[in-house]
């Protein structure tokens, strides 16, 4: 009984492990290439593990995509949680904070959260991105019970922030943007305190 517990523990370590060798190949590779020119040998080469092995860890490389950015963008959701509730911080300051964690992010990060935010780590891993700004949004709505905003106004309006804060924050990341982050941060929760503030952000 111990040596098969011995096993599954041994092959497990060897999954996490090719898991992160994957994760870290294509990170890396993402910074020259968009995700629909990579191959699997390619991804399997510098990581150093079999097209077998590729296969016995994920169906393709959007999985390796989906999986990565669920994992950072439930950190950021938690985040998102605790300044929410921040009473020691203005609305605005909130946002500000919620922002310089998320460019910090990007930047430790590797490639492949930033390529997701611009788009060239696949359709799927966009999408999950925008998903998560909308749950943050539809979190602050809940706050606020009569805003006269309708689902369809928030759906909207959240797609608007989320494609709008990805598109800044990764021309940011990419060097297009001569500002730090502070300046960035402060300049996007500006616009959005000024747009959806008025409705959401004014809430505490």
């Amino acid at each position: 009984m111990r040596e098969n517990v011995s096993k599954i523990i041994k092959l497990d370590g060897r999954r996490v492990k090719s898991r992160q060798k994957l994760k870290k190949a294509l990170a890396k590779i993402l910074r020259t290439k968009s995700l629909e020119k990579i191959t699997i040998e390619e991804i399997s080469k510098a990581a150093h593990v079999t097209r077998p092995t590729f296969y016995s860890n994920y169906k393709d490389l959007q999985a390796i995509a989906i999986e990565y950015v669920d994992e950072l963008m439930q950190t950021l959701l938690e985040k998102f949680r605790t300044i929410d509730v921040d009473q020691k911080l203005l609305p605005r300051q909130r946002v500000k904070v919620l922002l310089l964690y998320y460019i910090e992010m990007l930047q430790e990060n590797d490639g492949i959260l930033l390529s997701a935010a611009a788009g060239r780590a696949g359709n799927e891993a966009l999408e999950l991105m925008r998903s998560y700004w909308m749950k943050m949004v539809l979190i602050r709505a809940e706050k606020v019970p009569h805003s006269g905003l309708s689902a369809l106004d928030i759906e909207v309006s959240t797609h608007f922030v989320a494609g709008a804060v990805n598109s800044v924050l990764e021309a940011h990341a990419s060097g297009k943007l001569d500002m730090n982050a502070e300046e960035v941060a402060e300049s996007i929760s500006l616009l959005i305190n000024q747009g959806l503030g008025q409705t959401l952000g004014a809430i505490d």
